[in-house]
């Protein structure tokens, strides 16, 4: 069957064109097209869910996190690929913001490789951050990643508090404001606080 686009056609028009070109039914009912549908769908949602990570509606951008925590719950190397893959650009703050929201979520911090990328994500998402200029961090979306690393990191360290802990420690020497906010919101969780009391 040739390469056509089915967002376009009538049902009518697609309907022939599927008995036409379908070879159906038939001794391998199409293994070779059904077999390449799922990576094509999988490359179709992730980019569906890229672009939601934009929206306006923070319960859509909420929503989004959490689809990709499903994600994460099913394949965790899928979960991985797909926050690196929204960490890679550190000029879009929603798109980072969905990198932290979605990997640090306890559940998900089970094994050593996705835990370390969690304190990463943090990282990239607070470096991202700290490289702009005090303007450009008041608008909306930077203010949401600001929001997002005011509880990430706690996750995060929790998961791994060796390491977390060590880099946090580097966090609190810093004297940029937005970090030191950054700080003091992550202090305050329960989670973190019963890290340092055990030391």
């Amino acid at each position: 069957m040739p390469e056509v686009s089915f967002e376009s056609m009538g049902y009518a028009e697609l309907t022939r064109l599927l008995a036409a070109h379908s070879g159906l039914p038939g001794p391998r009912a199409n293994g070779k097209r059904i077999n390449r549908s799922p990576t094509k769908a999988r490359a179709l949602l992730i980019s569906q869910l890229t672009a939601e990570t934009h929206h306006d509606s923070w319960r859509v951008r909420e929503a989004a996190a959490m689809a990709g925590q499903r994600i994460g719950d099913a394949d965790p190397p899928q979960l991985r690929e797909l926050v690196r893959s929204w960490l890679s650009d550190p000029r879009d703050p929603l798109q980072l913001r969905a990198a932290i929201a979605t990997i640090c979520e306890t559940r998900l911090l089970v094994d050593k490789t996705t835990a370390a990328l969690a304190l990463d994500a943090c990282d990239v998402a607070g470096a991202a951050l700290v490289a702009n200029d005090q303007d450009t961090r008041r608008s909306h979306s930077w203010r949401v990643l600001r929001q997002a690393l005011g509880y990430c990191w706690s996750v995060a360290i929790a998961a791994e508090p060796e390491n977390g802990l060590q880099r946090f420690a580097e966090l609190e020497a810093n004297p940029d404001k937005d970090l030191a906010w950054i700080v003091r919101q992550n202090r305050t969780k329960r989670r973190f606080r019963a890290l340092r009391g055990s030391q």
